[in-house]
C-alpha cells in the first residue's frame, strides 16, 4: 500500500513538471521531452536488465532551454525528473548543460550535435555507484 501511494506522488510530480512548460521564459527556444527509458549497455546478455539481471526501466521528463551564443551554436540547460521504476524505486533529479550545434543552413531546424555534462541526484541506492549523486 505505501509503495502504490508513493507512485502516486510521484505521478502527480511529473504531471506538476508538464504544467511549468506553460510559464513564460525569455528564451529563444523552449522544449518539453516526456520518454521511457531502459538498461541496454552492461555486462547481461539481455536488454533491459542490469548486470545482476535485475530489470531497469524509468521515465522521464525534461524541460530544455536554448539560447544562441553565435550562427548555429547554442547553449542548452535540460533540468530532468525521472521516476525510476525497477529494480527499486526512485526519483532522480538533475541538470545538463550542453553546447548545441545545427548542422543544416538555419538554427533550430534539422540535425544537430550535442556536447555537455550534468549532475544528478538519485534517491536510489546502487551497491555499485557508492552514492546518490551522479555525474553526466
Amino acid at each position: 500500500m505505501k509503495r502504490g501511494f508513493s507512485s502516486i506522488t510521484i505521478l502527480l510530480a511529473l504531471l506538476l513538471c508538464l504544467a511549468v512548460y506553460s510559464a513564460p521564459c525569455h528564451a529563444e527556444q523552449q522544449t518539453l521531452s516526456v520518454g521511457y527509458g531502459l538498461g541496454i549497455f552492461n555486462n547481461s546478455s539481455q536488454i533491459g536488465h542490469l548486470w545482476r539481471n535485475d530489470y531497469y526501466d524509468f521515465a522521464q521528463v525534461a524541460y530544455g532551454i536554448e539560447k544562441q551564443l553565435r550562427g548555429k551554436f547554442n547553449l542548452l540547460a535540460e533540468p530532468f525528473v525521472a521516476y525510476v521504476n525497477r529494480p527499486n524505486a526512485g526519483v532522480d533529479v538533475g541538470l545538463s548543460l550542453n553546447g548545441k550545434y545545427y548542422l543544416g543552413e538555419t538554427n533550430h531546424r534539422g540535425f544537430f550535435f550535442v556536447v555537455g555534462a550534468g549532475v544528478a541526484y538519485t534517491s536510489v541506492k546502487f551497491e555499485e555507484q557508492g552514492t546518490h549523486f551522479l555525474g553526466i
